[in-house]
């Protein structure tokens, strides 16, 4: 328990094994929905690296020494527009499952 996604777990309670089954997760459901929010501009001067290419994932340390990766949408020459949210965040998601064992 606690390493996959509730809705998920809850979906898989009580199959037996040799089950197949298909499910489908909402976005709050599985990844969340999209937040536009979680989107921030950044100046290049407070990044940790010089070379910051667009559509590259980067790591970035909060004060409190939590990380979060953010995807690098936008670049120019003094800020960086970083995506910090899920990349399938605002994504249904469909789930085909065959139950091999139970642990």
């Amino acid at each position: 328990a606690g390493e996959m996604m509730p809705a998920l777990e809850a979906c898989l309670t009580g199959l037996d094994v040799g089950r197949r089954e298909r499910f489908t997760l909402a976005p709050p459901q599985a990844f969340g929905d999209y937040k536009p929010e979680l989107i921030e501009r950044v100046r290049r001067e407070h990044m940790a690296e010089d070379r910051i290419e667009a559509m590259s994932v980067m790591e970035f340390v909060a004060p409190d020494g939590s990380r979060y990766q953010g995807l690098v949408r936008e670049v120019d020459d003094e800020t960086a527009v970083i995506d910090f949210n899920h990349p399938l965040a605002g994504k249904t998601i469909a789930f085909e499952v065959e139950i091999i064992g139970i642990l």
